[in-house]
């Protein structure tokens, strides 16, 4: 009678330690089963995230840089980030102060259009918009050296619109001694910041001044 009490008490035990084995097994394959499910719409996430970046342009941006070149300080529309900014226009406004001290913009040129496409690298990188049948004003960036004895300092206010949202830079110049200075790197907007500029970004003074040298539409002939 005792040994089939034993019997029937390891019987138990044993039913028991299967139930809860089979308990821990069912758990770790839901667990396995819920990282798998994770993990797939992470990469779900991440190839959604990808397509729109590359229709919308991402966290790519558009600026102006400066570049003196042929006897003249230029700003140039470029570009940075991972993948091409569409539907570029730009709009110029320089800021000016009245005798009473507030400050008006005056629109100087745009809405203009830049480029379906800007890519870095692509060639097609340094640009600014030229004249148009509708819109006969030119390029206002452009600064002669040395600059007249008249000159003073400017300042504008760029807007560049593609997109994935708009960016503002502000920029400034100024005359010393022959030669224009600038400084170009106020900017807030989707992805544009100082610190993400690429490190070729230079300002006019950091630059030698090439008067004899071709400016760069002139390299395409």
């Amino acid at each position: 009678m005792r040994d089939r009490l034993v019997d029937a008490s390891t019987i138990v035990l044993i039913a028991a330690l299967l139930t809860g084995a089979g308990a821990v097994l069912a758990g770790y394959g839901s667990l396995t089963l819920a990282r798998q499910q994770a993990a797939a719409e992470r990469a779900m996430r991440v190839r959604v995230e990808e397509l729109l970046a590359q229709v919308t342009g991402g966290e790519s941006f558009v600026y102006v840089q400066p570049l003196r070149k042929a006897g003249k300080v230029r700003y140039f529309v470029r570009q940075a980030g991972l993948h091409p900014s569409y539907d570029v226009v730009v709009r110029v406004q320089e800021v000016r102060q009245r005798p009473d001290g507030k400050k008006v913009r005056l629109l100087l040129l745009g809405p203009a259009e830049v480029g379906r496409t800007l890519r870095r690298g692509s060639g097609f990188d340094w640009t600014y918009p030229d004249p148009t049948p509708a819109d006969r004003r030119t390029w206002p960036l452009v600064f002669p050296e040395p600059p007249a004895p008249t000159a003073t300092a400017r300042t504008f206010r760029i807007e560049l619109a593609s997109r994935n949202g708009i960016v503002v830079q502000v920029v400034k110049v100024w005359p010393v001694g022959g030669r224009w200075h600038t400084d170009s790197k106020a900017m807030q907007g989707p992805g544009a910041t100082p610190s993400m500029l690429p490190d070729d970004f230079t300002e006019a003074q950091q630059q030698e001044p090439n008067p004899s040298d071709s400016a760069p539409e002139e390299d395409l002939k």
